[in-house]
């Protein structure tokens, strides 16, 4: 009944269903991480959510598989913030610690919702936060990058550099991984039309 029941969503929502090949091939990316079920379940989580919010399947991956190696219920403490609260004539500041929440870690905030934790939540934060990035980069991939991974723009340390460079390549590597899974997927499909009945 739930494979049923999932099958009609992902139908609804316009998202293909992952083949054999490309769970295989994502869990090529990262063998220690993931199991078929879990990278099931996150090709669907980062397609929904891609195509939700027009980003890139494979940079949504990539974010997930560096912040929290694929782990949906990361509640990640980023230390204090400071806010300014206003109250009508004057302002009063206050700080608190803020937590970076769920798959892919976007932006921190007070306390992590139950949905941040979940796989598809994680992935929907995470996208529309790389969402809010492209859109201030004016639909520029690689400043969304960049921005998502700690938007210090004039003083950027080396981290935040080695961090949006390491969601390129680990985007390319995945890409490549599913397109190659593609063509394992094509060939199989011919094998099996050749094969006698």
């Amino acid at each position: 009944m739930i494979v049923l029941l999932t099958k009609l969503v992902l139908a609804l929502a316009g998202v293909e269903e992952p083949t054999a090949f490309e769970i295989d091939a994502l869990r090529e990316t990262a063998p220690n991480d993931l199991s078929p079920n879990d990278a099931r379940e996150h090709l669907i989580a980062a397609r929904t959510a891609a195509l939700t919010y027009d980003v890139d399947e494979a940079d949504l991956l990539a974010i997930s598989h560096h912040e929290s190696r694929y782990t949906p219920g990361v509640a990640t403490n980023e230390g204090p913030g400071s806010w300014w609260e206003d109250f009508g004539a004057g302002k009063i500041r206050w700080a608190s610690v803020r937590w970076s929440c769920g798959v892919m870690t976007p932006w921190p905030h007070l306390a992590c919702a139950p949905w941040e934790l979940t796989t598809i939540g994680g992935y929907a934060a995470g996208a529309a936060h790389l969402a809010y990035w492209k859109k201030l980069c004016r639909g520029n991939r690689l400043c969304a990058l960049r921005g998502y991974s700690g938007n210090n723009w004039d003083g950027q340390t080396r981290e935040h550099v080695k961090t949006w460079v390491v969601f390129v390549r680990r985007a390319a590597r995945i890409r490549s991984a599913l397109a190659d899974s593609h063509k394992w997927s094509r060939t199989q499909q011919i094998a099996d039309r050749s094969k006698p009945q």
